[in-house]
């Protein structure tokens, strides 16, 4: 692949010139008995992804989080 059909396929995946989106998975209990204790996390997540991305700490890089609620229910736990 030459250089110019991977920085193409780049811009592709993140609509920015150079740039490359990763997406951080994260699997908690918004809702649900659980939720006063673990929804802290997530806003510490969100803080530190806003943070990395707002001052450019990884250089051609976006950060997204990708958020499951399992309502504290075994049930709606995503498999593997």
């Amino acid at each position: 692949m030459t250089a110019a059909r991977a920085l193409a396929a780049i811009e592709s995946r993140s609509g920015q010139p150079g740039v490359v989106t990763i997406k951080i998975g994260e699997i908690t209990d918004f809702t649900g008995p659980g939720s006063p204790a673990v929804i802290t996390l997530h806003y510490c997540l969100q803080d530190m992804v806003k943070y990395y991305n707002d001052e450019g700490l990884i250089p051609g890089v976006k950060l997204e989080i990708a958020s499951w609620d399992t309502k504290y229910d075994a049930s709606r736990d995503i498999p593997g």
